[in-house]
């Protein structure tokens, strides 16, 4: 670090030059901009009204476009079409003893999206769809947001200068049907906290910074109504040389959270003209379902005239996921233009190209199809209820069940999730009247209905769902067949919109990820869980915004995986497209949270940028 802290302030400080205190500027948002690119394509108004000397500013927001203007042809498997969205907001922001940000906003967009047609594809759909030959749907969704940070910014001593904050959000998005209401919603609520703290010794500055995030979640996938918080953490130090409107910067950043755990070093340069950020994503899992990864990413901005600038980000990474007989490579790029007309108003163009190996064509209708045809033959019926009949017992029926291998377990799911669609379906679920919990219970109820043909509500989607994981992980063990499986929540049509349900994904050797749905199998030949959940929401023909992932026996959850939807959603119609994004989560498109960029808000207060 010695040698690079004098290679740097050699490059830095010219011969003679005084050391300066000036701080590169942090861009300003133009009061009205219009913007062309991947995401959308629209035109905003934030005009800004300062009141007690600055001390508070008022920013209401208005904003209209399309959604996916050109379509999403940057993903495998494309769903969403181009769709008008407006939205309102305002901003309030206070500054004195405390920082304070609030923002609010709502918006409604009209949603069309496409499904992966075919009569073959139309046969291993959701059996919860009705209109299985419906190639488009519409659906108006209303989305609602609100972020809340306040924070208190202080000096210790002479050279350092501190913050200490906390961040909230929550947005709400809803499906509608005309005058018929809800048909599920889809929810995120996130809780933080976080310190940051740097010191500036001449050209010198360092940066540390700490925070914890907690993520609503349901507290097991075999209820509803019952909810807990995800934890996740992050830390970050960054060492730079600042003189004369120049900066540059070495730093890393490490995260961790139940599904993984990555470190991102990275170097910065920027000066009057050019921002350079180059970084790395080493990221290890801890959960089949999510990949070990390796990347890299490019940011540069430079200003070509004075008023026209060129924007350049990229990445290029690989991802290995459990029992993938290969990685999947996965690149992106995005390149744009901005132009500053002058009167605070901007106009920016950018279209992206993305790739991954993960998005081959890898699902076949006709195997799958066929494989149904396998699991519903005639023995495996008498398998099934002999094994019933014989075993008392969840732990009996594990190790009575006769037949072995990958095709008999995924027999005995489909059964068992077909007889639960049959005779446990609890349509009064609520608080009053949960779900069983408890698997040997589950079981023994379960058997009792089947071996009787009487209706005994116990349990939903997500029960069955869960049920059918832990089913297939029994089976496997016993059978010493490598198999991993958990309840995933997704979405299908329902009427004009779409509505929450909840499937078991069980990762084979023969046929990728396979998806259990009421007895209906959709095996997906992938084991790339992102473009495994895309085939799915494809056979359906709407997005979901994210899939909830549970964990073992107890049903915990181990995370959301975000669909590119849903990130293209929360960035351009919540609180989070008017809050600081992060370099990091802009060159790796992560998920939008109102942690990270709140982190990012009072590391520029502290630095006094």
């Amino acid at each position: 670090m010695p040698g690079l802290a004098l290679l740097l302030s050699l490059a830095l400080t010219p011969v003679g030059a005084q050391q300066s205190s000036d701080r590169v500027p942090s861009p300003k948002r133009p009061a009205i901009g219009l913007s062309v690119d991947d995401d959308a394509a629209a035109i905003a108004a934030r005009p800004t009204f300062g009141f007690w000397n600055g001390a508070f500013e008022l920013t209401p927001i208005v904003k209209a476009g399309a959604l996916a203007p050109f379509g999403m042809s940057d993903v495998s498997y494309p769903m969403l079409l181009p769709s008008p969205f407006g939205l309102v907001g305002l901003k309030a922001k206070a500054t004195g003893p405390l920082e304070v940000l609030v923002v609010a906003t709502h918006g409604v967009m009209d949603m069309t999206t496409q499904r992966l047609g075919g009569p073959l594809s139309s046969s291993v759909a959701s059996p919860t769809v009705v209109a299985k030959d419906q190639d488009q749907y519409n659906q108006r969704l209303a989305v609602t947001s609100l972020h809340a940070d306040a924070g208190k910014v202080f000096g210790i001593g002479d050279a350092w200068k501190a913050a200490v904050y906390a961040a909230s959000d929550a947005w709400f998005a809803r499906p509608q049907h005309g005058d018929a209401g809800d048909s599920g919603g889809m929810v995120g609520r996130t809780y933080s906290g976080g310190v940051v703290t740097s010191r500036r010794s001449g050209i010198h500055e360092l940066t540390l910074n700490a925070q914890v995030q907690g993520e609503s979640a349901a507290k097991t996938m075999w209820r509803n109504y019952e909810y807990t918080m995800i934890p996740s953490g992050s830390a970050g130090a960054e060492y730079a040389l600042v003189d004369g409107g120049k900066r540059a910067a070495v730093g890393a950043e490490v995260v961790t959270s139940p599904a993984d755990q990555a470190i991102r070093p990275f170097i910065k340069w920027q000066d009057p003209r050019l921002a350079l950020t180059v970084a790395a994503d080493l990221r290890q899992t801890k959960n089949s379902f999510y990949p070990d990864r390796k990347a890299i990413g490019v940011e540069a901005g430079y200003e070509l005239k004075p008023g026209i600038n060129l924007q350049f980000t990229g990445q290029v990474g690989q991802e290995r996921y459990a029992m993938a007989p290969e990685p999947t490579n996965v690149y992106r790029a995005l390149v744009g233009v901005s132009i500053d007309l002058g009167h605070k108003i901007e106009a920016r163009v950018a279209r992206s190209v993305a790739a991954s190996d993960g998005g081959r064509r890898a699902f076949d209708p006709q195997r799958a199809v066929a494989l149904n045809e396998s699991v519903s033959a005639a023995q495996t019926a008498v398998d099934f209820r002999q094994a019933m009949l014989n075993s008392a017992s969840f732990e009996d029926f594990v190790a009575k069940y006769p037949a072995k291998g990958t095709g008999a377990i995924l027999a005995s799911v489909s059964r068992f999730t077909e007889s639960i669609s049959k005779y446990n379906y609890n349509l009064e679920e609520s608080p009053e009247t949960p779900n069983v919990n408890d698997a040997k219970r589950f079981y023994e109820r379960v058997r009792a209905s089947f071996l009787s043909g009487k209706e005994d509500p116990i349990t939903v989607c997500i029960g069955s769902a869960q049920f059918g994981a832990l089913l297939a992980q029994e089976l496997g063990k016993r059978d010493g067949v490598r198999i991993d499986a958990a309840a995933v929540s997704v979405r299908v049509p329902h009427g004009n919109g779409s509505s929450g349900h909840a499937v078991s994904a069980v990762k084979t050797g023969e046929y990728g990820i396979v998806f259990v749905d009421w007895g209906k199998l959709t095996p997906t030949y992938t084991w790339d869980t992102k473009e495994a959940m895309r085939i799915y929401q494809a056979l359906q023909g709407v997005p979901a915004m994210y899939h909830e992932m549970s964990a073992g026996p107890d049903g915990k959850p181990v995370g959301y995986l975000f669909t590119e939807e849903g990130k293209l959603i929360l960035r351009q119609m919540t609180a989070y497209g008017e809050l600081p994004q992060g370099t990091l989560e802009r060159m790796f498109r992560e998920t939008p949270s109102s942690g990270p960029r709140a982190a990012e808000r009072y590391r520029e207060l502290v630095r006094g940028r």
